[in-house]
């Protein structure tokens, strides 16, 4: 079967000139995390929805300040080659384009809705696949680092616990967004906004949300996934009996069930030098992004990464050096004051080197 039997062909786009603080409210409306971008009426690129927080910082942004290149499909061509795209790319709505016109978008929702009966889910349970490294929030967190953890690991929400390990509740990406927008970038609070509770501190308790849909390890996979399409949710926490967090599910996971043969190939990370615990989550998330590509494109088994402070400056600098060992070794060095922005711009300049070297 080829994908224009279950691609959507009524596609929602945006201009690249429309603000950024419109598509995020169509995004929300819908339910949807990636728009087609187009320029004069051709396809530009995407707006994900995941890419926006680390970016924005203007509600009036031009849509253009977000578009992400994008793997193409045609209407012709196999779901198993859409499945390829979606887990090479970690973008999981690719558009259709036949003879330079949009015709149409699939994304994973589609193609688990089509294959939810397949015989590689009949005796798999949610602990079989679920991902045991993914990020934790306490209590006391802020609602930035909620909104950096969400955007890095491309997922909808994450467990806040308490100082017993226990969930507390969640928080959604969808709410710290809509959030954000309404406090640092002016935006007057709608009637679907959420309202802190008046009195409580701006922290991620703000915006918890206690009750998130109850999948333990036990559950089978299908039921599981069948909640989260009908939920349209990424990915969800998965606790144990005790209330503990022991992973997160994702549909994206889910889907590399159905590549026949083809097994997934972890990359070890290691840190080391001045860093703190969400700074090694933050990597950590930002690397198994794109862990598939980085694997399978560049033949990467290991990415080591130091983190150094510059000493003698006023402001606090650092320098962060990272190596990827795999076809061959790429050492990357770079320094500023962020070392989050630095650690972001390091693993783009790997992305852009491994694609470099496929062409």
């Amino acid at each position: 079967m080829n994908i224009s039997k279950i691609m959507t062909k009524k596609v929602i786009t945006t201009n690249e000139t429309s603000p950024i603080g419109k598509a995020i409210s169509m995004m929300e409306t819908k339910g949807i995390k990636e728009i087609p971008v187009l320029s004069k009426g051709k396809f530009k690129g995407l707006l994900v929805y995941y890419d926006i927080p680390e970016k924005i910082k203007s509600n009036n942004e031009k849509v253009e300040n977000f578009v992400r290149s994008s793997p193409i499909l045609s209407s012709k061509d196999s779901i198993e080659k859409a499945i390829d795209l979606m887990l090479e790319s970690g973008i999981t709505g690719l558009p259709v384009i036949d003879e330079g016109r949009l015709v149409g978008i699939v994304s994973d929702f589609d193609i688990l809705r089509l294959l939810i009966n397949n015989h590689v889910f009949d005796n798999l349970k949610v602990s079989d696949v679920l991902i045991a490294r993914f990020p934790i929030l306490r209590q006391e967190d802020s609602i930035e680092l909620a909104m950096k953890l969400m955007s890095m690991n491309n997922v909808d929400g994450l467990p806040i616990i308490d100082n017993f390990g226990k969930v507390v509740g969640e928080i959604f990406l969808t709410d710290v967004l809509s959030y954000y927008l309404r406090k640092t970038l002016g935006k007057k609070s709608g009637k679907l906004d959420h309202q802190p509770p008046k009195g409580r501190e701006e922290n991620v308790m703000s915006l918890i949300r206690r009750e998130f849909p109850s999948i333990v390890p036990t559950l089978n996979l299908r039921k599981a996934l069948e909640m989260m399409l009908l939920l349209r949710i990424k990915a969800t926490v998965i606790i144990d009996a005790e209330n503990r967090p022991v992973g997160i599910l994702s549909r994206l996971k889910i889907l590399s069930l159905l590549r026949e043969g083809k097994e997934e190939k972890p990359i070890n990370v290691e840190i080391s030098g001045e860093y703190d615990l969400d700074f090694g989550l933050l990597v950590r998330s930002k690397i198994f992004r794109h862990e598939k590509f980085l694997s399978e494109s560049g033949g990467i088994k290991s990415i080591s990464v130091h983190v150094k402070k510059i000493k003698g400056e006023e402001t606090p600098r650092y320098e962060i050096s990272l190596n990827a060992f795999g076809k061959k070794r790429i050492a990357l060095k770079a320094n500023g004051i962020s070392r989050e922005q630095i650690m972001s711009d390091l693993v783009d300049n790997l992305i852009e080197l491994v694609e470099q070297s496929k062409s």
